[in-house]
């Protein structure tokens, strides 16, 4: 699985405990009043990049235990047939694509980032995530080329779904980045 997702069983238990534990407020409320006037601690939940599941899996569980949340948007994966490289190299590391990948890292060049690094998926997306935009394109194109395996565009939420995300009341939406 992906090491930075959570399961729903965790996420969960996470949101009951912050319930128990936390004012949760929204974003406002956060920034502009004084914590003194709450019995518990303040907190505010964020999702980054507006992802699909943040809809699908994480808004029911926010309006169950009623908890508002701010999802920051990356706008350049809404509807744009884009992801983040990383996404794609985890895609192929679990269908055992191994060796491509290491061969595409030196093919473009971009050995120099992973210079004493063991090669394994995180630090292999991680240290991808770093490179320029142009070197990430032309790996993830040779990729899919040497592959034939196609990124999976549905993780990100499309303009529609942004649009019904964005009429629910516990829900504010902010600007994360483009790309």
């Amino acid at each position: 699985g992906d090491d930075y997702v959570m399961s729903v069983k965790s996420f969960k238990r996470l949101l009951a405990l912050l319930s128990d534990k936390f004012s949760c407020v929204d974003l406002e409320t956060f920034l502009l009043t004084d914590g003194n006037k709450y019995d518990k601690p303040l907190c505010h939940i964020t999702f980054d990049d507006g992802y699909l599941d943040n809809l699908e899996v994480a808004m029911p569980l926010l309006k169950q235990f009623k908890l508002p949340a701010t999802v920051y948007i990356t706008s350049g994966y809404i509807a744009k047939n884009k992801i983040p490289l990383h996404h794609y190299i985890y895609k192929l590391y679990n269908l055992g694509y191994d060796s491509l990948i290491e061969t595409g890292i030196n093919k473009f060049d971009l050995q120099y980032i992973f210079k004493g690094i063991e090669m394994d998926r995180n630090s292999i997306a991680l240290l991808v995530s770093q490179t320029s935009i142009q070197q990430q394109n032309k790996l993830c194109e040779y990729l899919i080329v040497k592959t034939g395996v196609n990124p999976d565009w549905s993780i990100f939420l499309t303009p529609n779904q942004l649009k019904s995300f964005s009429r629910e009341p516990l829900i504010s939406i902010g600007s994360h980045t483009v790309s």
